[in-house]
């Protein structure tokens, strides 16, 4: 189960059409839940590829990665 459950508005799984779209709506909800940092991500399998892409947005705007296992 990921960490950050990706709901629409008719409160089913939202759909997204790449991984950086789905990164980068849980970068937001990250920043909005703790925008200070610095950040530690984790994933397994496809969830590290999000957590790398997440990694990879989050020091795109600036902010700063501890880890990323």
């Amino acid at each position: 189960v990921s960490a950050f459950e990706q709901l629409g508005d008719d409160h089913r799984p939202a759909l997204f059409d790449s991984v950086e779209a789905l990164a980068g709506a849980c970068v937001d909800r990250l920043l909005a839940a703790d925008p200070g940092g610095p950040y530690a991500l984790c994933g397994i399998s496809f969830g590290g590829v999000i957590a790398f892409e997440m990694a990879r947005q989050l020091s795109a705007r600036g902010r700063k990665v501890a880890h990323l296992i």
